[in-house]
């Protein structure tokens, strides 16, 4: 696996790096121990949660990868991530 370095500038309020932090600190822990986590990452819809991002000091253009789920019947409490029927392993709530 080749491995590559890249420079991520992030801007977002104080209030959030924290559990943004500790979001990317849960990714390196499991991929240093080889443990399989399935992780959830809850921002509610009040605006409140904002940041932008570089990658390598230019501008990212919209990366859209992933599926937003119907979240008309969304409980907190019992997430499962929208490609796979696993369950929530760890929760990081910037809400």
């Amino acid at each position: 696996m080749k491995l590559i370095k890249f420079n991520l500038e992030i801007t977002m309020s104080e209030r959030w790096l924290n559990k943004f932090m500790q979001l990317l600190d849960c990714m390196r822990w499991c991929g240093r121990i080889g443990a399989s986590r399935t992780l959830g990452f809850y921002v509610d819809g009040d605006g409140d949660f904002k940041f932008d991002f570089k990658l390598n000091g230019k501008e990212v253009e919209k990366i859209q990868d992933w599926k937003e789920i119907d979240d008309s019947s969304f409980d907190k409490n019992n997430l499962k991530p929208f490609q796979t029927n696993r369950k929530v392993n760890i929760f990081f709530d910037a809400g």
